[in-house]
């Protein structure tokens, strides 16, 4: 059985648009996020509700997570995972994709914000975004409309989830080529970077 770990809400039909009931498939929803009293459109208001309904509609297995859980408890989640899905609107880094991959695990991420630093067609399966103005749709407190996010094509989603469904051993080859780089991500590496970046400067 497929296992999906995902978040976000674009996933859901991008989830019933690849899969149906009859589908051996699983989205695996992880979320501890509880939003403010006054929900933006952007935000929801009730995960078990939304979650409650899509079930009702004999679609594709999901489950709701929001426990807490321990770094050990959270790498047990990728090792259970067979894809790890998001269909985020921006990252500034995306440490998340970075984990799944490190797990092993076949990504498929937004082609948008700073996941594309160390994510390609190469070794993911990139899902083409439309970009929209932050500031326009209220997801930021000033209405600047120079700052941008990629929202995720529902279409380009559920082919991506689907071609890796179906040819699963090709995305997991296609994960395993990040295995040359990763170590450049490793918090020790990054931490030298800095450090020398800090050195370049005081000296």
């Amino acid at each position: 059985q497929r296992q999906m770990c995902i978040r976000d809400s674009i996933l859901l039909k991008s989830y019933r648009k690849a899969f149906s009931s009859r589908d051996d498939v699983l989205l695996f929803i992880k979320t501890s996020y509880i939003p403010a009293r006054r929900t933006k459109w952007f935000e929801y208001k009730d995960f078990r509700d939304m979650i409650g309904k899509f079930k009702k509609k004999g679609n594709p297995e999901v489950i709701l997570s929001e426990e807490q859980l321990t770094e050990q408890e959270i790498a047990g989640l990728y090792a259970a995972s067979s894809v790890y899905v998001s269909a985020s609107r921006g990252e500034g880094f995306g440490l998340s994709f970075l984990e799944a991959l490190a797990c092993g695990k076949p990504v498929i991420a937004p082609d948008w914000g700073g996941v594309r630093d160390f994510l390609n067609q190469e070794n993911a399966d990139m899902v083409e975004c439309t970009p929209i103005s932050s500031g326009e749709m209220g997801y930021e407190r000033e209405r600047d409309k120079s700052s941008m996010m990629g929202e995720p094509d529902i279409r380009s989603l559920a082919e991506k989830m689907r071609m890796v469904y179906e040819n699963y051993d090709s995305a997991l080859e296609k994960a395993r080529r990040f295995e040359e780089v990763l170590p450049h991500y490793t918090w020790e590496s990054i931490a030298r970077k800095f450090v020398n970046i800090i050195r370049r400067k005081i000296e």
